[in-house]
């Protein structure tokens, strides 16, 4: 479990931020100082043994940038930092919070009823003795009994108009040929 141990140790890089900052500085430092001896042993100037340190050593700024890369989690910083960002925001204009919220308010307690709904409706078993026995009835053609009033969904099967709505005395003529 590599990761979850680099996961905790950047969690708890969060809280220590100056910290790590003035870590870093300091092994920078260090290392420059270092650096200079080593010129200074090799026989160069204090001055030009510093400028020389400076130079082997690179771009101080892009390297403590890589040395808090390392240590932080830039990603949920950066997302932080966009959170406290927005709640500023939101702070600053209270009508428009107002606003954000009740349609998100509004708009998730319209999914949540639709779902619960669909839910019921469509993806639960009907409450019958045998769900999977149902059937859906579709006629074709036109009919001896008038279909006033029936409003369904009539797709076109084979190349023939099906219906799916009933008159009442349709099914009762469905219901006593079944029976």
């Amino acid at each position: 479990m590599p990761w979850f141990s680099e996961s905790w140790r950047r969690l708890r890089a969060l809280g220590r931020r100056r910290q790590i900052d003035a870590d870093l500085e300091e092994e920078l430092r260090l290392h420059m100082e270092l650096r200079a001896e080593q010129q200074v042993k090799a026989g160069a100037a204090s001055d030009e043994a510093l400028y020389a340190a400076e130079r082997s050593l690179g771009n101080r700024i892009l390297l403590k940038e890589t040395g808090r890369d390392v240590w932080r989690w830039v990603s949920l910083e950066t997302f932080l930092q966009d959170v406290r960002y927005g709640a500023r925001m939101l702070r600053k204009s209270p009508v428009f919070t107002l606003v954000a919220v009740a349609s998100l308010a509004l708009g998730i307690g319209a999914n949540t009823a639709i779902f619960g709904l669909v839910d019921r409706i469509l993806l639960k078993s009907l409450p019958v003795r045998n769900p999977d026995e149902l059937r859906l009835v579709l006629w074709t053609g036109h009919s001896r009994i008038p279909m006033h009033g029936g409003s369904g969904y009539s797709p076109i099967l084979y190349g023939v108009q099906a219906h799916s709505s009933f008159s009442y005395a349709m099914c009762k003529l469905l219901a006593g040929s079944v029976s």
